[in-house]
Order: C-alpha cells, then sequence, then structure tokens
C-alpha cells in the first residue's frame, strides 16, 4: 500500500511539469548565442550553437529565468504560464531572448 502511495506522488508530482523552451540571440546582430547558461532556480541548463534551451518548470507557477554569458550584461526575465502552456492542443509561439553585449551602443548609452 505505502509503495503505491509513493508512485502516485511521483505521478502527480511529474504533471505539474511542463518543458520550457526558446532561443537566446545577440540583440545587435540577431544571430543565436552559444553556450548561455539558462537558469530556473536550481536547474540550469545551456543554449546549443542555435541558441536553443529547454529546462523542465512546474507549469502552474511563475518563474524567473536568468541568462548569463561572458561579454553580455545577465538579463532576468519573468515567465507567467498563459492558456497557450495550460492547452496542449494550442499551437505555442516560439520564445525569443535577446541579449546585449556589454560594449553594445544601446548598454553604453545613457
Amino acid at each position: 500500500m505505502r509503495l503505491i502511495t509513493i508512485l502516485m506522488a511521483i505521478l502527480l508530482l511529474s504533471c505539474t511539469h511542463d518543458k520550457f523552451s526558446g532561443n537566446v540571440y545577440d540583440f545587435d546582430s540577431n544571430k543565436p548565442i552559444q553556450s548561455v547558461w539558462v537558469s530556473i532556480n536550481e536547474k540550469a541548463t545551456q543554449t546549443d550553437s542555435s541558441g536553443y534551451f529547454c529546462l523542465d518548470v512546474n507549469s502552474k507557477s511563475s518563474c524567473i529565468l536568468t541568462f548569463r554569458k561572458v561579454g553580455y550584461s545577465s538579463k532576468q526575465v519573468s515567465r507567467k504560464p498563459d492558456a497557450s502552456e495550460q492547452d496542449k492542443n494550442l499551437k505555442i509561439k516560439t520564445r525569443t531572448i535577446y541579449m546585449f553585449r556589454k560594449e553594445s551602443d544601446f548598454m553604453t548609452k545613457k
């Protein structure tokens, strides 16, 4: 009986998680950025050569994603679940994140 309870708890917990993915681009060049550290709470990954990342997230709660790469200003993005993440039948739009180089004109102008 205890084993069944544990298995049910694991099943229920796994149902509340989903994938959150997107691409990270350089703002000035509009090119993908490789090896950006993307983290949510204690989970982290890096972008691939096309700037793509994917992390498991709790599909029903908000969270803050942090993006870091040497030579770029760190960025934090607040993620709030929306209807497209709750309804698997809806087509999910591509998430695009832009990062600024520390020497970018945008970052140096005051």
